[in-house]
C-alpha cells in the first residue's frame, strides 16, 4: 500500500460484496439428491464437504412421477437442515450448544460457510440446539407448510 499514489481530493472505496471466484465446487447448490442401492435404510443423509446429499434406497422415493415432486422430498431437506445446523453448532461454538454468528468469523468448511452466509442473509444471529428448528423454518421458506399444502392438495384431488 506504501506504492499506491492518488491525487488529492480522490475518494477510494471498498465493497463488503463478495465475489464468486469459482473456488467452491458448488458454489449455488446446498443439496445433492443421489440413488445409493447400498445404503440400509430408506434415507440416509450425508453432509460432504459443500453440500448436504440426500441418499435414496430406490428413486420411488423421490416421487418424481408426481406433481411437485420436489414439495413432497422437503422432509428429507428439513432433516438434512438439522443434521448441518447441529455440525455447524459442534464445528463453531466452544461449548458444542450455541453459535452467536456476530461474534464468529466466517467458517472454512464449504458447507458451514454457506449455512452462516444463509443464516445472515436472513438476519439470524444466533444458532443452538434449542433454536435449530426455529432457524429452519427462517432460513427454509416454510418448508413444512409448503409440503403439507401439496400433501392437502393431493388429498382433495384423490390422488
Amino acid at each position: 500500500k506504501d506504492q499506491i499514489i492518488l491525487p488529492k481530493n480522490t475518494i477510494l472505496g471498498f465493497s463488503n460484496t463478495e465475489i464468486l471466484d469459482g473456488s467452491n465446487a458448488k458454489p449455488l447448490d446446498l443439496f445433492e439428491k443421489k440413488i445409493n442401492t447400498n445404503i440400509k435404510s430408506d434415507i440416509e443423509i450425508e453432509l460432504g464437504s459443500e453440500t448436504i446429499i440426500i441418499n435414496y434406497k430406490n428413486e420411488g422415493l423421490q416421487f418424481n412421477s408426481l406433481p411437485k415432486s420436489s414439495s413432497l422430498n422437503n422432509p428429507y431437506v428439513y432433516m438434512g437442515l438439522q443434521k448441518a445446523l447441529y455440525r455447524f453448532i459442534i464445528n463453531n461454538s466452544e461449548d458444542n450448544y450455541e453459535v452467536d454468528l456476530d461474534d464468529i468469523d466466517p467458517p472454512t468448511n464449504g458447507l458451514d460457510l454457506k449455512l452462516y452466509n444463509l443464516m445472515k442473509i436472513k438476519m439470524v444471529s444466533e444458532v443452538s440446539l434449542e433454536n435449530i428448528d426455529e432457524v429452519i423454518y427462517t432460513i427454509s421458506d416454510r418448508i413444512l407448510e409448503r409440503f403439507s399444502i401439496v400433501v392437502r392438495e393431493m388429498g382433495s384431488n384423490g390422488n
